[in-house]
């Protein structure tokens, strides 16, 4: 079917094709903003790290005690909730230490302000960790 410029038909379609150019023109300034955010740094909201951007391991957490959670985010990891709340997250943990619920007590140091691909709050380079009792 031909059709003849200035018929209905094509009238609806520059209609339609202004309403997608409008949208498009509407929504670029917040793509823009969303992806002027991404800097593509590892550390999000936090200063740039020092030299080539690993972890700097400052603060001493001292023995420590807390319970072992398996976190279903990012494709699952585990991490250490302190009795205080704090959430850290192992560099790197033995695997007969990674149960939910096992409670322990940790040494290490820990490095504040470093985000990581799990973006759940501090790493920490333990030192040492033992069971403890679950009797309180």
């Amino acid at each position: 079917m031909k059709i003849k410029h200035g018929t209905r038909l094509a009238r609806s379609n520059r209609t339609a094709a202004t309403a997608v150019a409008a949208t498009v023109l509407a929504f670029a300034p917040l793509l823009l903003l969303a992806g002027g955010g991404c800097s593509g740094g590892g550390n999000v909201g936090t200063n740039p790290p020092p030299g080539n951007g690993a972890p700097q391991f400052t603060r001493n957490v001292s023995s420590v005690e807390g319970t072992v959670q398996y976190i279903p985010i990012e494709g699952g990891f585990y991490g250490i909730v302190t009795d205080g709340g704090e959430k850290f997250l192992p560099l790197a943990m033995d695997a007969s230490l990674k149960q939910n619920g096992l409670r322990v007590r940790f040494s290490g140091k820990a490095a504040d302000g470093y985000v990581t691909f799990y973006q759940w709050d501090t790493l920490i380079e333990i030192s040492s960790i033992e069971t403890v009792s679950t009797a309180r």
